[in-house]
């Protein structure tokens, strides 16, 4: 087996690279690959300030459904694990699996603070004779693409900037929750879902969207957001208005795509104007969602 090992918060362009090299690899050797990670995601174990990730576990799986990874090995990231040399975690890796190769970046760190990198692994490698490479880090307009880079554009609302980093819409799965019913009485029904834990949210606004659900794709309208035309809320809501789609969502899981924001959140004198303005919103967002749908191959499978 070849191995690509990795935190991986999410798979985005850089980590796809690292995958391509190991599907040559393992054909090479006449060997199935798959992606060697950790749960949960080292960054909730350590005291970082920002503890917030592009992506739950659940949307991982989505991702690696929709990337064609064959399989995922999922190493329980514990304070014995993060306290191991990188010696004693490469032979825990061996007694568990049959190795014939190791896949990583070039700035490929590991073991008990961090003290293993590359060439320390390559000489585990020759040592034991398993097949290596090490992948030089992939960049966009001069900069190494990354998880934290991602996150910045994400927390500032530049969706497709995002996307072009991911190789991948960015995108929300969870379940439906009931709401106040506003969006009904307005004409404009939407699916309300929970912001989820320790998870990157763009800020708030209007934005353009797909909802994926049981492998069909809606345009949508979203608002993040604490309608500040409504006094009594006093929390971020995220709240979809999927174009065409008259049915029951409670308690439904949903993907929201993002493709673009249209707009920043905004306070209306009256239900009227407020009503005026999401039909224009829902117009923006079908044109934007259509066009990127139909650019954007097996969409539906993030849902699965």
């Amino acid at each position: 087996m070849i191995i690509v090992i990795g935190s991986f918060d999410g798979f985005h362009t850089g980590h796809q690279t690292l995958f391509k090299e190991a599907a040559i690899l393992a054909r090479e050797l006449g060997v199935e690959w798959r992606v060697l990670t950790f749960s949960p995601h080292p960054q909730l174990l350590f005291p970082v300030e920002d503890k917030r990730l592009l992506f739950t576990e659940k949307e991982r799986e989505s991702i690696a459904n929709y990337l064609s990874i064959p399989g995922i090995i999922k190493i329980p990231f514990t304070e014995k694990v993060a306290g191991m040399d990188p010696e004693e975690f490469v032979n825990n890796i061996e007694k568990e699996y049959r190795i014939h190769g190791i896949v990583v970046g070039k700035n490929f760190r590991f073991g008990h603070k961090r003290q293993g990198n590359v060439d320390y692994l390559a000489l585990m490698a020759d040592r034991k004779g398993w097949a290596f490479r090490s992948v030089d880090i992939l960049k966009q307009d001069g900069n190494p693409v990354s998880s934290t880079m991602i996150r910045g554009l994400v927390s500032c609302g530049l969706m497709e900037n995002a996307l072009k980093l991911l190789g991948y819409p960015f995108f929300i799965r969870n379940s439906v929750v009931a709401g106040e019913r506003r969006g009904r009485l307005l004409g404009y029904p939407t699916a309300n879902i929970d912001v989820p834990d320790q998870k990157v949210i763009p800020p708030d606004g209007v934005y353009a969207c797909s909802v994926i659900f049981k492998g069909k794709i809606f345009p949508a309208a979203l608002n993040i957001g604490f309608n500040p035309t409504f006094f009594d809320v006093s929390s971020v809501r995220i709240e979809a208005h999927l174009i065409g789609f008259d049915d029951n969502l409670y308690g439904k899981e949903i993907n929201i795509v993002f493709w673009k924001k249209i707009r920043g959140e905004i306070s209306f004198n009256n239900i009227e104007d407020l009503s005026l303005q999401i039909g224009m919103d829902a117009d923006e967002a079908l044109k934007i969602s259509n066009e990127n749908v139909k650019n954007c191959i097996n969409l539906q499978n993030l849902s699965n």
